[in-house]
C-alpha cells in the first residue's frame, strides 16, 4: 500500500508563477488568518512530481541565463575593438589634418614667391616705359631714374598709365634734366670750353642736382 503523508505546505511555492500573487481575497470575503496554513495529503508520488517540476523550471531559468557571461565578455571585446577604432580613426584625421596645414603652408609660400616675381615684372615694366617716355625730353636718362618717384604709376591690364605726368613733373622740378635742343651748325660755341659728354650713371641725386645748376661737387 502506497504511503500517503499529511504536510503542511505553501501550495504558492511550487506554482507555475512567481511566489506571492494571487494571495489577495476580496473585500467581502474577508482575509485568511495570518500563519494558517493549508493541510493537504500528497502521494510520494505527487510529491516527487512537484519536486520535479519545480527543479525543471529552476533549471529551465538557469539556462536561460547560461550565457550573460559569455555575451558580457563578447560585449566588452567589442567595446575594447571599438575603443581601437576610434584612437586609430582620430590618429588618421591627425595625419591629415597635419598634411592639409603642410599642404597650406606651400600654398601660402608659392603664392608669396609669385607675388615677389609679379611685383619684380611689374617693376621692370615700369622702369622700361619710364625710359620709353624720357628718351627725347630727357637728357640724362640714368641720372633721370635716381630722381623719379614712380609710385604713382600703376600697371592697369598689362598696361603703363601715369607716366607722362611724372616725366612731365621730374621736368618741371629738375629742368636741368631736359634735353637742350642741338645748335645749328655754326651757331655759338660752348661758353665753359668744355666739350666733353658728362657720364651721370654713377653719380648721386645730389650729385646731379649740383651739375643741374651749375656747381662744382
Amino acid at each position: 500500500m502506497e504511503k500517503t503523508y499529511r504536510l503542511p505546505l505553501n501550495l504558492q511555492l511550487f506554482a507555475e508563477g512567481e511566489g506571492g500573487e494571487g494571495g489577495e481575497g476580496g473585500e467581502g470575503g474577508g482575509e485568511q488568518t495570518k500563519g494558517e496554513e493549508t493541510t493537504k495529503t500528497f502521494t510520494q508520488e505527487e510529491l516527487d512530481k512537484i519536486v520535479a517540476d519545480r527543479l525543471a523550471r529552476e533549471r529551465k531559468k538557469a539556462e536561460k541565463y547560461s550565457d550573460y557571461d559569455d555575451i558580457k565578455t563578447k560585449l566588452t571585446e567589442y567595446e575594447r575593438l571599438a575603443e581601437e577604432k576610434r584612437l586609430a580613426d582620430l590618429s588618421e584625421q591627425e595625419r591629415l589634418a597635419e598634411a592639409a596645414k603642410k599642404h597650406e603652408e606651400e600654398k601660402q609660400a608659392l603664392a608669396s614667391e609669385l607675388e615677389k616675381v609679379r611685383g619684380e615684372i611689374e617693376k621692370e615694366r615700369i622702369t622700361n616705359e619710364f625710359i620709353k617716355a624720357a628718351t627725347g625730353k630727357v637728357a640724362y636718362v640714368d641720372a633721370a631714374l635716381k630722381l623719379v618717384d614712380l609710385s604713382t604709376v600703376k600697371v592697369e591690364d598689362g598696361k603703363v598709365t601715369g607716366m607722362d605726368e611724372v616725366v612731365d613733373g621730374l621736368l618741371k622740378a629738375n629742368p636741368f634734366l631736359a634735353n637742350k635742343p642741338q645748335q645749328p651748325i655754326g651757331g655759338g660755341t660752348n661758353p665753359s670750353g668744355d666739350s666733353a659728354q658728362v657720364d651721370t650713371k654713377d653719380m648721386n641725386p645730389f650729385q646731379l642736382l649740383k651739375m643741374g645748376y651749375g656747381t662744382k661737387a
